[in-house]
């Protein structure tokens, strides 16, 4: 689900060999949101840049209510802002907080969104057994938080007589007997 739940953030979801499954932005009939040039080198332009960030995510949102924003990071982009000199005191102010808190993934709250360093892969598909991240070394991806049905999982029940009208569950187990009763056959 994870897979899927990222292929929603970028706007396409892929299959595990790289294939489009739906690309969510011909679904809707929507444009991608243009690309933001978030400029880490320049004193002061961080906090501008994620204020227009929060202001667009909730113009976005035609007046639905949010909690909150969130951003994934690749390993460059993230090495890259919590060392901007308007960031990292923050940063290393925060850190103690997980370091005490226990918490495993880093992550920071800046400019209005809380951004992680996101340690999401799959396996590589060129079959060198290497992995590729869900979220390029060089960008973030930034969503909504608290938004009714914005990540909706919706479970089918399993194709047995049994399971007909019912709610659908994540996962199924089904012992079936043998034709002589001497052993059950797992499904």
């Amino acid at each position: 689900m994870e897979h899927q739940r990222v292929g929603a953030v970028k706007g396409v979801i892929l299959d595990k060999d790289g294939n489009t499954v739906y690309d969510l932005y011909s679904e809707f009939g929507i444009s991608a949101a243009a690309d933001v040039n978030f400029d880490l080198t320049a004193a002061g332009k961080p906090r501008k840049q994620c204020a227009s960030i929060v202001r667009s995510v909730a113009q976005s949102l035609g007046g639905i209510a949010y909690s909150g924003i969130y951003a994934l990071c690749g390993d460059t982009f993230w090495d890259t802002l919590i060392t901007h000199a308007d960031i990292e005191k923050t940063y290393l102010y925060q850190e103690g907080q997980q370091l005490r808190n226990g918490i495993a993934y880093q992550t920071l709250t800046f400019g209005g969104i809380i951004w992680e360093n996101y340690k999401g892969y799959v396996p590589a598909n060129d079959g060198s057994g290497g992995v590729t991240p869900f979220i390029g070394a060089t960008e973030a991806r930034v969503f909504p938080l608290g938004v009714p049905n914005f990540f909706r999982t919706v479970f089918a029940p399993a194709d047995y007589m049994e399971t007909t009208n019912t709610i659908g569950l994540p996962r199924y187990a089904k012992a079936i007997p043998s034709d002589n009763n001497k052993g059950v056959r797992l499904e």
